[in-house]
């Protein structure tokens, strides 16, 4: 989902650009601390974000492999690794 006002757009992409420098340890452990909280719009949102993060790293390959995994709750760190 991306943001439709100017300021909206702009908190999106310095959201995503801090997604793009976490380690793949910590973008892991954010990942799985989203699925031990209560679900909300703007959850979804920034899981979508570390979604589309998590692709770019892992390829697509591994990424549908990832997601076969039941990836909501397995850590993504083993697709990230390599």
């Amino acid at each position: 989902m991306r943001a439709k006002t100017p300021e909206g757009q702009r908190l999106e992409a310095a959201a995503r650009e801090k997604l793009s420098r976490l380690t793949d340890e910590k973008l892991s452990v954010t990942w799985l601390l989203t699925g031990t909280m209560p679900m909300s719009e703007e959850l979804a949102v920034t899981r979508g974000w570390l979604m589309d993060e998590l692709e770019a790293r892992m390829g697509e390959e591994k990424f549908d492999a990832w997601l076969w995994t039941d990836g909501d709750a397995v850590d993504p760190l083993p697709f990230l690794a390599g």
